[in-house]
């Protein structure tokens, strides 16, 4: 019997609709502490997935859901029969639907269950899912991405988080800079210049604050980089250079690290 392939698939409808959907196939990894920008939304379809945040882990088994907030630092672990679909939304508009669902503006929404065992919840983001697989981005979806985010506010409502995080001007700009650079080398003693700090009080604090390191934020923008200019007719080898990568072999390890799958096993089932 033929081994099927690992593979991770993404529709993404950030421009029009401020979303994007991952759909993983067999994915076994080990996903090192790590963050997002967006809420993710998600539901285990085969396998395990363990997530752990802070000192508690979470195991999430089939049909079971996770819930993660825009930031919030987390490891993940993976069966090697792991399935698994993931709506990914911006906090724009989980505000907006909060602010429709409770009538009003509020700040942005934290959820303080990571696992839910709801079959009423299972359902519904199921519903959107496999809609998205046969139909595509549509409004009926997105109506149904709607309701669903309002069921999940009555079944768990949305709270402020405890701990606060106050603006870092110093961290922030290094976000940027790093961004906005990501193509050079970026040593932490450059970083450490631009801030104006030592590298160690430069680590410390970038650290603390976004809970991942400098070196492994800026190679998680490289990814996410490169999973635009993976639809381009452009050799692994060139890529890997332009992004900031020794080399072929250090992109291909990075990203695997961070999707789960390769760069070509990516490029081969997005390009349609």
């Amino acid at each position: 019997m033929v081994k099927e392939k690992s593979e991770v698939r993404i529709l993404n409808f950030s421009e029009e609709w401020g979303l994007e959907v991952i759909f993983g196939k067999r994915i076994q990894n080990t996903f090192q502490r790590h963050i997002h920008s967006t809420y993710l939304f998600g539901l285990v379809e085969a396998g395990t997935r363990s997530i752990t945040c802070g000192d508690d882990t979470y195991c999430i088994v089939e049909k079971e859901l996770f819930v993660l907030q825009p930031s919030q630092v987390h490891a993940c672990t993976c069966s090697a029969d792991h399935c698994y679909s993931i709506l990914s939304v911006t906090p724009e508009m989980v505000e907006e639907i909060v602010a429709q669902h409770l009538g009003s503006k509020h700040s942005r929404p934290f959820f303080p269950e990571i696992c839910h065992k709801n079959e009423h919840l299972t359902q519904q983001l199921q519903n959107v899912f496999t809609l998205i697989k046969t139909q595509g981005m549509s409004h009926h979806a997105l109506t149904l991405i709607h309701q669903y985010i309002s069921t999940l506010l009555r079944h768990q409502p949305a709270t402020t988080p405890k701990d606060i995080q106050l603006p870092e001007p110093v961290v922030d700009s290094a976000c940027q800079f790093l961004k906005k650079n990501h193509a050079q080398k970026l040593p932490l003693s450059s970083l450490a210049e631009h801030a104006r700090l030592s590298p160690f009080h430069f680590q410390r604090i970038f650290t603390k604050r976004m809970g991942i390191s400098p070196n492994d934020y800026l190679q998680a923008h490289r990814v996410a980089e490169a999973r635009q200019q993976l639809s381009m007719n452009i050799p692994l080898s060139e890529l890997a250079i332009s992004l900031g990568f020794f080399d072929q072999s250090h992109f291909t390890r990075t990203f695997r690290k961070v999707m789960g799958v390769s760069p070509g096993n990516y490029r081969k089932t997005n390009s349609n």
